[in-house]
């Protein structure tokens, strides 16, 4: 059956799944530290790699260019911060060590050009997926990074043979080299959606307007980015016609909507939104989950943020994209427990029926 579990639900289950792992595990994920979570998931990792397990992370170059959760963009010479820095790296480090000692298969993806390491935004890995045997496969927002699990997202969890194969193919190419967008048709109901890395390109973007373009009565956009570009007038355009948009984002005061460069895109945003009539839900806590929901039947969810400002720098992504019932019920049951109930007196009871 298949689950839309909050990061800590992922956490948990994956580390029991893990656990009975008898011939695969698979993880991708753009960031990686060496933290509370890896301190609880590496030991499990390295156990199953010596029985003869065949384990493979896959993680971004860009992991050694962030502190946590944040990006290191623009350098700090400040020497209490790069000596935390280089600390951190050498823990990172170390681990990765002792995950290759152990016999995990741990592949750092798309090694950086000159401009990449002065720009480290552009042609990044962004997908987060994992795979267990035949059991189970994950798709979401979640990195494996201690910040990672205190932010609002989730994971959509598949057991159906077919999809969780499907998954795993994304894991035979070591190099995870650029290829063209394609959309994998698991069923009626489940489609893999996967960009490339092209500049400029993304069919996931593609999918989320052509699914805003035929909704009726109302859509859901969560993104820690507002949305811009094409799905932002397609969102403007469908308010106009009496369609309810919500948008869900992080606190408006958090550090990265008022830093270069993106500063500039949140202000445009949401000045054009609110010249509109759109309300901004600036939720608690820091919205790491990218959804669009269409009129309670139709759900896109992964890793890309779904903004065109991500989609010019390159990025290679998955997402699901679903209409089965029970999964709709369920992603219906999560955003009514974990974003509307939690935050209900920031939405004034007005989205509430929603979901009840």
């Amino acid at each position: 059956m298949p689950e839309v579990q909050t990061p800590l639900e992922f956490l948990r289950d994956f580390h029991a799944t893990i656990d009975k792992a008898k011939y695969r595990i698979y993880i991708q994920s753009m960031n990686f530290e060496n933290g509370e979570i890896m301190g609880e998931i590496a030991p499990l990792l390295m156990q199953k790699a010596k029985s003869g397990v065949d384990v493979r992370m896959y993680i971004d170059w860009i992991a050694d260019r962030y502190i946590h959760e944040n990006l290191q963009l623009i350098p700090n010479f400040r020497k209490s911060h790069i000596q935390y820095y280089r600390q951190l790296l050498a823990k990172n480090a170390q681990l990765r060590q002792d995950l290759l000692a152990a016999g995990v298969n741990f592949i750092q993806t798309n090694q950086p050009s000159p401009l990449q390491r002065v720009v480290p935004i552009i042609g990044r890995n962004h997908k987060k997926m994992y795979v267990v045997d035949n059991d189970a496969a994950w798709v979401g927002g979640v990195n494996f990074a201690d910040h990672a699990f205190r932010n609002v997202d989730c994971m959509i969890k598949v057991d159906e043979p077919d999809f969780v194969e499907t998954v795993a193919s994304q894991f035979y190419d070591e190099k995870m080299t650029l290829h063209k967008d394609i959309v994998e048709k698991i069923s009626d109901h489940y489609q893999l959606v996967i960009d490339g890395g092209k500049k400029g390109s993304s069919i996931i973007y593609d999918t989320a307007l052509a699914m805003a373009s035929h909704s009726q009565k109302s859509i859901i956009f969560a993104s820690q980015f507002l949305p811009d570009g094409p799905l932002l007038e397609m969102l403007i355009k469908k308010h106009m016609y009496g369609v309810r948009v919500i948008i869900l984002t992080s606190p408006e005061n958090t550090a990265g909507f008022h830093k270069f460069p993106y500063k500039f895109a949140f202000a445009k945003s949401k000045k054009t939104l609110e010249t509109h009539g759109i309300k901004i839900h600036f939720l608690t806590n820091k919205v790491h989950a990218k959804i669009l929901f269409i009129d309670n039947q139709e759900l896109l969810l992964g890793s890309n943020n779904l903004v065109k400002f991500g989609v010019n720098l390159g990025t290679q992504e998955i997402a699901l994209w679903t209409n089965e019932s029970t999964l709709i019920h369920k992603f219906r049951d999560f955003l009514y427990k974990h974003v509307f109930k939690y935050n209900e007196e920031r939405f004034f009871g007005d989205s509430l029926p929603f979901f009840i």
